[in-house]
C-alpha cells in the first residue's frame, strides 16, 4: 500500500482502489478486462529555488541521506559496503560508520594499473573511519570459464567489463557470509559526476556572465586534463550544439563496420527539462544508466543470494535535487560540490575533494590473457555467430595494439557477445 492509500471498492466487475496524497489522485483498476495501472509518484521537474541559500540546500541533502542510509540498514544480518575510493561509497559508509555506529566492512577490488588503483584512498579511509576492509586482486586466470558462468547465469550478456569484476565483489561477499550489500548507485545522475556533465553545466543559464568564465578556467584547468574522450574536449560544445551525444557512441560507426548488416543507433532522449544538464541526468536515471546499473547489481548480487541496496535512489533526495540551481552543482571544477559539501565530517577530506572519477572501473588486461590461443581459438571459431558479424574483421581487429580504452572495451563485448551466441545455441 502507497502512502495515502483511501480505500477499495466494488462495482460491476471492477474494483477500484482510490488513492489520495499522490499527483492526480492516480486510480489503478482491476476489472474482467484486464488490470489499468497509473505511476502514483511521478519525477519533479527541475524548478530552481533561487531564493534558498546554498548552506540549506547542503544541509537538507545531509539530513536526507542519512535518513535513507538509516533506512537501508535495518537487517537481521551483517551488512556488507561495496567499497571504492570515491565520495559515493564513501558517502554511506562514512554515514554508516560515523553517524550510524554501525560496523562496518568494506569489500573493494584492487587493480595493478594506476588508472584504476584506489588502495591509498581506501586505506585512508579503513584508518580514518575505524573500518574493516577486504580487497579482493583481480587477476587473468579463469576469465573465459567465468565469463561462460556469468553468461549462462544470466541468459544473456554482461553489460559492461566492471559488472565482471563487479562479481568477484559479490562473490567475495557472499563467501565471507554476508546476504546484504549497500552501494552508491544513482549519485552522479542525481548530483553530477559524468565528464560530460561538466561540459553540458557550461552551458547552463548562470546569473553572471563572470562565473561561467571562471567555470571554462576552472574546467580547462582541472577536468580536461583527465577527461580521455576526444569529443568531450570544447568547453563550448554544448553552446554550439546542444543535441551533440556522439560521445556516447564513440567509434561506434567504426564498430558497426564488423556487422554484416548495414546497422546504425539512433539517440532517444526524453524531454524532462528545460535545463540540458538536468535533461540529460533525468534521462540517465530513468533510462540509460541506472536501469542497466541496477539490472546488472541484481544480476551479481542474486547469483551468490546477496540482496543489492542503493541508498541513494531516493524520492526525497530527487526532489531536493531538483530544486537546486545548475550553477550550484558544480563549483571550482568539482562535480557533486553540494554531495561533498553534505558530507563533511563524515568523509575523510582526502576523499571529499579527490577529482578523478574511478569508481569500480576495470582494465581489460588485468582480468584476461588477450593474446593468449585459447582465447583467441573461442573468439575465432567458426559458429553461427559469424552469420551476423564478419569474421575476417575479427581476425584483423585482434592482431592490432589494442591499447586504446575504447578498443578494449569493444573486445569485451565482442567476446561477450560471441559468448553469449555460443552458450544459447548450445
Amino acid at each position: 500500500l502507497v502512502n495515502g492509500y483511501k480505500s477499495l471498492h466494488k462495482t460491476e466487475n471492477t474494483f477500484v482502489e482510490d488513492i489520495t496524497n499522490v499527483p492526480g489522485n492516480r486510480v489503478i483498476e482491476i476489472s474482467t478486462k484486464g488490470i489499468f495501472t497509473a505511476p502514483y509518484w511521478r519525477p519533479p521537474t527541475y524548478k530552481p529555488d533561487f531564493n534558498k541559500k546554498r548552506v540549506d540546500f547542503v544541509a537538507q541533502v545531509r539530513e536526507t541521506l542519512i535518513e535513507s542510509v538509516s533506512r537501508r540498514m535495518r537487517s537481521d544480518v551483517p551488512l556488507a559496503f561495496c567499497m571504492s575510493g570515491g565520495v559515493d561509497s564513501n558517502s554511506i559508509i562514512g554515514i554508516a560508520a560515523s553517524h550510524l555506529g554501525l560496523d562496518v566492512h568494506g569489500f573493494t577490488i584492487l587493480h595493478d594499473d594506476v588508472r584504476y588503483d584506489e588502495r591509498e584512498l581506501v586505506d585512508l579511509s579503513s584508518r580514518e573511519l575505524g573500518l574493516k576492509n577486504h580487497k579482493i586482486m583481480m587477476k587473468p586466470e579463469n576469465f573465459v570459464f567465468n565469463l561462460q558462468n556469468m553468461v549462462a547465469a544470466r541468459f544473456g550478456p554482461v553489460s559492461t567489463l566492471s559488472y565482471y569484476t563487479q562479481n568477484y565483489l559479490y562473490k567475495a561477499i557472499s563467501e565471507y557470509g554476508y546476504k546484504v550489500a549497500i552501494s552508491g548507485t544513482a549519485a552522479d545522475e542525481l548530483f553530477t559526476g559524468y565528464y560530460d556533465h561538466h561540459l553540458l553545466y557550461l552551458a547552463s543559464e548562470f546569473s553572471d556572465p563572470m562565473k561561467r568564465a571562471q567555470a571554462v578556467k576552472n574546467w580547462e584547468m582541472f577536468v580536461k586534463p583527465i577527461t580521455r574522450n576526444p569529443l568531450l574536449q570544447d568547453p563550448d560544445m554544448y553552446l554550439k550544439a546542444p543535441g551533440f551525444r556522439d560521445h556516447l557512441y564513440y567509434k561506434n560507426k567504426y564498430y558497426a563496420e564488423f556487422l554484416r548488416d548495414d546497422w546504425c543507433e539512433p539517440f532517444i532522449e526524453t524531454l524532462y527539462c528545460g535545463s540540458l544538464m538536468r535533461n540529460r541526468m533525468m534521462n540517465e536515471l530513468f533510462h540509460e544508466a541506472v536501469p542497466i546499473i541496477l539490472t546488472e547489481d541484481d544480476m551479481n548480487a542474486m547469483q551468490y543470494s546477496v540482496e543489492n541496496r542503493s541508498p541513494f535512489l531516493s524520492r526525497d533526495l530527487l526532489n531536493i535535487s531538483m530544486q537546486i540551481p545548475d550553477e550550484a552543482l558544480i563549483q571550482n571544477g568539482f562535480a557533486k560540490t553540494i554531495l561533498r559539501e553534505a558530507m563533511e565530517g563524515l568523509v575523510p577530506e582526502p576523499i571529499l575533494w579527490e577529482r578523478r572519477k574511478i569508481g569500480f572501473n576495470s582494465s581489460l588486461f588485468e582480468v584476461a590473457d588477450i593474446k593468449s590461443d585459447n582465447l583467441r581459438e573461442i573468439i575465432l571459431d567458426k559458429t553461427s555467430f559469424y552469420d551476423m558479424v564478419d569474421r575476417k574483421s575479427v581476425e584483423a581487429f585482434l592482431s592490432k595494439d589494442l591499447i586504446l580504452n575504447s578498443d578494449s572495451k569493444f573486445l569485451f563485448n565482442l567476446i561477450n557477445a560471441k559468448m553469449t551466441v555460443d552458450i544459447m545455441e548450445s
